[in-house]
């Protein structure tokens, strides 16, 4: 069996977020907040900041699992 690990993705890897989180949108919209639609239009810098902020702790947490390097799920936390 491969081995799942739960990860913080640095910002250069944030197209393979934006893929994710379009798919996970679009299967199961009611888990979140965020229509498909708005969430496609973002521009490229909001998915790099959403990483970098989530690295530095500043009101937003989000983990994914990786297998083989690939992202199988995600899961995130806001804080106001």
């Amino acid at each position: 069996m491969d081995e799942i690990k739960i990860i913080q993705l640095f910002p250069d890897r944030w197209q393979e977020y934006k893929e994710l989180r379009l798919e996970a949108l679009q299967k199961d919209p009611q888990a979140f907040g965020q229509k498909y639609e708005k969430a496609r239009e973002f521009s490229d810098e909001y998915w790099i900041d959403h990483l970098e902020r989530s690295r530095t702790k500043d009101k937003i947490l989000v983990f994914f699992a990786e297998n083989n390097r690939k992202l199988v799920g995600m899961m995130g936390a806001f804080f106001i």
